[in-house]
């Protein structure tokens, strides 16, 4: 009998226990693969939301633990486009809101001059921009979820605001999010004169050398400001370390419970195979067959408990970014890395799992284990 048939036909032999071990596995991996996705489901987001901005370099509070949660002086935008090499700069005024008690959305809002007006993709309707008046723009998710349309009045903070267009953005933050002129966000938000951060593009060719060198000098002219290139800033934001670290710490630890069910399993299992691993050495097994042997039970119950864990985990991440409070500030899809990852963790499971019950196995002495009832 091959040694895979003989490891498949003891586990089914066992059914409830395999299953449940399976199931324990399988919800260890779904709470590692949905924890490490959301974590870097907001990361891409926040980085997505830099990016179709054209922004090279971003400019906010010194010391702020989150940039969205600071505001600086709409005054220093004119130092910034002198600085030698800044080819476009525009202040944002951003804040988090549930509107109308059913979405969460990033509202930002800019200078009616901002080159960051270009960067917005009409479906309907027109811009605030074109007629000067204090309205929004709603991108697609949003205005569904809403039900909304060119036209209609939408409330923020006890304010009405009619809907001046829909907008077509990539990314779950720019489908979810709120563009208002920025005097109108200000009075909002009663914070007259004040931004969040200033984006920054620099003159062509924009190498990284090239931008590199644009902040020294914009750091040099700001001393009191931080620059940043933009991905350096989503990898640095305190508030995603924070998450990064409770998500990890969180789905180790659910790893490590995985790690035990594996151990306690296959101990049993050697112990109620103890008669036949004795049989196995009589007819002439080696203590690396029979090593192997308890190794491939572990294999396949930690790979059989990853995959269901990989399609739990990545429908519950779904299911999770599906509401309206969540969609719109995290990506709910799994990235290569994290099924890297998550195939890493599955063979670790069942290699160290297994690592002590076959060693255990392959030290049994023949003649004890025979008489073993």
């Amino acid at each position: 009998m091959h040694m895979v048939t003989m490891a498949l036909f003891n586990l089914v032999r066992r059914p409830i226990r395999s299953l449940l071990t399976l199931l324990g596995m399988a919800a260890a991996m779904a709470g590692f693969v949905a924890m490490i996705g959301l974590s870097q489901g907001l990361e891409r987001a926040w980085k997505n939301h830099f990016e179709i901005r054209g922004t090279d370099l971003l400019v906010f509070q010194k010391g702020a633990v989150e940039i969205f949660t600071t505001q600086i002086d709409a005054r220093y935008g004119q130092t910034i486009a002198e600085i030698a090499g800044v080819k476009e700069v525009s202040g944002e005024l951003a804040d988090i809101l549930l509107l109308e008690g059913r979405i969460t959305t990033l509202a930002v809002g800019w200078p009616v001059e901002s080159h960051l007006w270009k960067t917005v993709r009409l479906l309907e309707g027109r811009l605030p921009t074109e007629t000067g008046e204090e309205a929004v723009l709603l991108g697609q998710s949003a205005a569904v979820a809403l039900g909304k349309k060119p036209g209609d009045a939408l409330f923020i903070r006890k304010r009405s605001l009619p809907v001046a267009g829909v907008i077509r953005q990539s990314g779950v933050i720019g489908s979810h999010s709120l563009i208002l002129p920025l005097p109108t966000l200000q009075a909002i938000n009663q914070h007259p004169g004040k931004v969040t951060v200033f984006h920054v593009q620099v003159q062509e060719p924009r190498t990284p050398e090239k931008i590199a060198e644009v902040r020294k000098r914009l750091q040099a002219a700001l001393p009191d400001l931080t620059v940043m290139e933009s991905a350096a800033v989503v990898e640095n934001d305190w508030v995603l370390r924070l998450f990064r670290a409770v998500s990890w710490s969180i789905s180790v630890l659910a790893v490590v419970i995985a790690l035990i069910i594996m151990l306690n399993t296959l101990l049993m299992m050697v112990m109620e195979q103890t008669r036949e691993i004795g049989v196995l050495g009589a007819v002439g097994w080696s203590e690396g067959r029979v090593v192997g042997y308890v190794l491939l039970q572990g294999l396949i119950l930690a790979l059989g408990g990853g995959i269901c864990g990989v399609l739990l985990g990545g429908g519950g991440l779904r299911w999770l970014t599906s509401f309206p409070q969540v969609g719109g500030l995290i990506e709910g899809r799994l990235s290569p890395s994290l099924l890297g990852e998550a195939l890493l963790a599955v063979f670790l499971l069942g290699g160290l799992g297994s690592l002590y019950p076959a060693w255990r196995a392959s030290r049994l002495n023949i003649v004890d284990a025979l008489r073993y009832e």
